[in-house]
């Protein structure tokens, strides 16, 4: 997996694009280098980014005290789909 931390996006920078922009060309790179998903993780209280991260597609993977790890799929196949599945079931046992 491709994990990425800490993306902001100044608040008067916001709904110009830029996160959509930054999510498919984070699914590009992580395409070419032979992966189908990535995780990305919110501060909980960020309601603005949790909400573009389901907007984008984002899954809910896990959280912990401060943080919500979202898992984006690239290449949405069922395989895939069932990776995200099994990811989270191991996460909760």
């Amino acid at each position: 997996n491709y994990y990425i931390k800490d993306v902001v996006v100044r608040p008067e920078y916001q709904k110009k694009g830029i996160g959509t922009g930054f999510i498919k060309l984070a699914k590009k790179i992580v395409e070419e280098k032979g992966f189908d998903r990535f995780v990305i993780s919110v501060n909980k209280k960020n309601e603005n980014a949790i909400s573009f991260y389901k907007k984008m597609g984002g899954i809910l993977l896990s959280e912990d005290n401060n943080q919500k790890h979202f898992v984006i799929m690239c290449n949405c196949g069922e395989g895939a789909l069932r990776n995200i599945i099994n990811l989270r079931l191991k996460r909760r046992f």
